[in-house]
């Protein structure tokens, strides 16, 4: 009886947190670029919400007016839980990258199957100040 609960606290050790690898959520760059996706729905750094091109990893979109880069197509590619690149073409070649971070989010609980109480708390992103 011992040895299967330690193989599977062992095991409970060794994995990792749990975070969906998906490009929703909140972002933001250090030239003050703030961004969010949901779905295909996004809210520009201008604050207008459109659809866009929506793919769990990819999101692409046109810049609206009113957007500094207004009429131009932006990808988005999801690099890691924290870092995406944006992408903006121009006659249909990606100029250079810039770096995107996943921005702060407030600490949430989530169901965890097997912790008494059943939830933990979680939280995703990064200090962006820092």
């Amino acid at each position: 009886m011992l040895r299967p609960c330690a193989i599977a606290a062992f095991a409970f050790v060794l994995a990792g947190p749990a975070v969906a690898d998906a490009i929703d959520g909140d972002w933001c760059s250090g030239k003050g670029l703030h961004l969010s996706i949901r779905g295909p729905e996004i809210t520009t750094p201008s604050g207008v919400t459109l659809k866009g091109n929506y793919h769990r990893h990819e999101f692409s979109y046109i810049a609206p007016p009113g957007d500094a880069d207004a009429g131009t197509q932006i990808d988005l590619r999801l690099l890691s839980e924290e870092f995406m690149n944006l992408y903006r073409l121009k006659d249909g070649t990606p100029g250079e990258p810039e770096r995107v971070r996943y921005a702060v989010r407030n600490r949430r609980r989530i169901p965890v199957r097997g912790l008494r109480g059943g939830t933990a708390v979680v939280r995703r992103g990064v200090d962006l100040m820092n």
